[in-house]
């Protein structure tokens, strides 16, 4: 280990973007000489890193100082952290969330050895006077020499490379979707949300990836839901990568909308999908570090794929869960998942239970109640209930809403706080939310 040969000081006070601007220059000294005592000077004992795999191609979230130099100990000079810097167009704010402390919030940029990097720090004054990181986040963006194909970085035509002579744009999607001269690097499994960020992601990457989907079209997890289905969140927390909703969309997505979008996604990104197809079978080859894959596709036949990697996209809540008690077998009624639930079309009195009081019990309780059922909602726990007009924007407002920061701040900021602060955080909003 080498040290500076001076320590390096807390930072003094002074205005939020000079006292960011030279915490960022301390740290990068530190780090460039893997200085433990100048680490310690720069965090509070009790303070946070949550590192978003720019230092170990991991997710890590390290708390005190102690696990702070340990990381530092065990990366060395090998990741390369360095050149951190205030984000131009980004000026640090002075912010008070209780119940967190009053903080200067500061968006930075930063190299690896790899690639470039984005970050935030929260600095709070510490009794010695000293301003100290309390909150830091590091996340990868991009990679030297493998830039993401967009902004300045972007083709200049698309086919440029390894179409065949007189292929135009749709000749050349026909052919790279169905796979048919070359190996998916990546398979993603599920064409939601999730799966297709990652393919989105990774297209623009350069890296060959393939999404396939068991439904007949991209979207149907939502297309064929319930018939009143609304998302709950509202629309600034629900933009995908690199392209955002349009600005006349509702603040509250239907689902069918959604669905649609889902789909108009995956085709002006360039996704590769193959819809209508399952997995059937997959096994992975530890010598040469490859997967085989068995998939039949919607016209019955079956490929075999071999991808480096597999990404599973398959949802939170794609398993459902569906509880067996005494006399189940002798219900005379209807008894159905809420997966299975696609809208109430009843006579007038018919009797209905729901158990459970998540979002999907809430929305089929109304649903049945508008259909002229009577409902009993039950759960285990209690509820607490809250308008829209009251909680939204004590749980969105700081970062999501109506002209607040472009979502690619508010995801960095948004992630930036460790879970465990999140959910002391959700506490107090609960308080907040009950006093309005």
């Amino acid at each position: 280990m080498t040290t500076l040969d001076e320590p390096i000081p807390g930072v003094p006070t002074g205005d939020a973007a000079s006292i960011a601007r030279q915490w960022l220059s301390h740290f990068t000294r530190a780090m460039d000489n893997v200085d433990l005592g100048a680490v310690e000077l720069l965090f509070l004992s009790d303070g946070w890193w949550r590192d978003l795999l720019s230092v170990t191609w991991d997710f890590r979230t390290l708390r005190g100082i102690e696990a702070i130099q340990e990381i530092i100990i065990e990366c060395g000079t090998d990741a390369g952290l360095t050149n951190f810097a205030l984000t131009k167009g980004k000026t640090p704010q002075v912010v008070s969330r209780d119940p967190s402390p009053e903080s200067i919030e500061a968006l930075f940029d930063f190299e690896t050895t790899v690639g470039r990097g984005r970050g935030v720090v929260r600095l709070v004054l510490d009794i010695d006077g000293t301003w100290k990181a309390w909150t830091l986040l590091t996340t990868l963006q991009d990679l030297h020499g493998h830039e993401q194909a967009r902004r300045i970085h972007r083709p200049i035509r698309v086919p440029e490379n390894g179409a065949n002579p007189g292929d135009n744009w749709f000749d050349w999607r026909q052919r790279e979707s169905e796979f048919v001269e070359s190996e998916p690097q990546v398979v993603v499994v599920g064409s939601g949300h999730g799966g297709l960020s990652v393919a989105a992601n990774l297209g623009l990457f350069g890296i060959d990836t393939l999404i396939i989907e068991q439904n007949a079209r991209i979207g149907d997890n939502w297309r064929m839901r319930y018939h009143s289905l609304v998302l709950h969140d509202p629309i600034w927390a629900d933009h995908l990568p690199y392209l955002p909703f349009p600005e006349s969309w509702p603040v509250h997505t239907p689902k069918d909308k959604l669905a649609d979008w889902l789909e108009l996604y995956a085709a002006a990104m360039d996704l590769n999908v193959w819809t209508g197809t399952q997995l059937l079978h997959s096994s992975y080859d530890d010598a040469k570090n490859v997967w085989t894959l068995q998939v039949r596709r919607s016209d019955g036949t079956v490929r075999t794929l071999r991808p480096a990697h597999i990404v599973l996209a398959t949802g939170v809540h794609s398993e459902t869960q569906v509880p067996h008690f005494e006399g189940m077998k002798n219900f005379r009624g209807r008894l159905l998942h809420s997966s299975e639930y696609t809208g109430g079309d009843l006579s007038p009195g018919t009797r209905a239970i729901v158990v459970g009081a998540g979002n999907s019990g809430h929305d089929i309780a109304e649903d049945l109640y508008k259909s002229g059922a009577e409902v009993t909602l039950i759960q285990r726990s209690s509820t607490y209930v809250m308008t829209q007009k009251n909680g939204l924007p004590t749980l969105f407002g700081s970062l999501f809403y109506e002209g607040g920061p472009p979502v690619e701040d508010a995801d960095l900021l948004g992630a930036s706080f460790p879970y465990l602060l999140a959910l002391e955080r959700a506490v107090h909003q609960t308080r907040v939310i009950a006093d309005a």
